[in-house]
């Protein structure tokens, strides 16, 4: 097999819940009421998807030992206490989207005679990044080197950026969400100022 697939492989997991991210947004966007609220059972299944993916991601029987030897047991491990812990805050925050204004507002009929106004939903953007900023997660924990650990970072606390501004009807969230973000900014160029330190004396980003 080739080595780049089948190190794809490894990350199936993240690729059903960076999948099951856009398919959230798609079914929070959709014409029928019932559709729009299934998006919370979307992200669910998707956790639950991932978890039986990192399970099989690692069995012997899966991939060559060669490859296997390269995961680290604690990536396995990780991944599956995201996916615990991922369904755990979705039991919590499964009725956040639902009490907000702007959800109250897009289900009321629009003035054009639309039964609900697209433009006012957050529930599929809501569990859409909740799922992404997971995936981001289960990607720094099998990271292998510095531009990858990075990514990885950046799409933990990208999606969380804006969750924060959207979940509560109050002008401080989105204050919060903005200091928020400056202070990822920042932290983000001292980091990469710290790789580009780590490169210049070693040569490589590899851990």
């Amino acid at each position: 097999m080739n080595p780049m697939l089948e190190k794809l492989l490894f990350l199936w997991p993240e690729i059903l819940m960076l999948t099951g991210g856009v398919a959230c947004m798609l079914t929070g966007l959709a014409s029928t009421a019932t559709v729009r609220r299934a998006t919370v059972a979307v992200a669910a299944a998707t956790l639950i998807l991932a978890g039986v993916a990192a399970v099989i991601v690692s069995d012997p029987a899966f991939v060559s030992a060669e490859r296997l030897a390269t995961l680290s047991p604690m990536a396995t491990f990780v991944k599956l206490a995201v996916v615990a812990i991922g369904l755990l805050l979705l039991m919590v925050a499964a009725r956040v989207p639902e009490k907000l204004n702007a959800t109250l507002d897009s289900e009321l009929p629009t003035e054009d005679g639309r039964a609900w106004d697209p433009g006012l939903a957050i529930r599929g953007e809501f569990f859409g990044f909740f799922l992404f900023s997971l995936a981001g997660v289960m990607l720094c924990a099998g990271a292998g080197d510095l531009a990858w650990l990075f990514l990885a970072l950046e799409l933990v606390s990208l999606p969380t950026y804006v969750m924060i501004a959207i979940s509560r009807d109050r002008y401080e969230a989105q204050e919060s969400a903005v200091k928020y973000f400056y202070l990822g900014a920042l932290a983000v160029a001292i980091f990469l100022y710290g790789f580009a330190l780590i490169y210049g004396a070693t040569g490589f980003t590899d851990f």
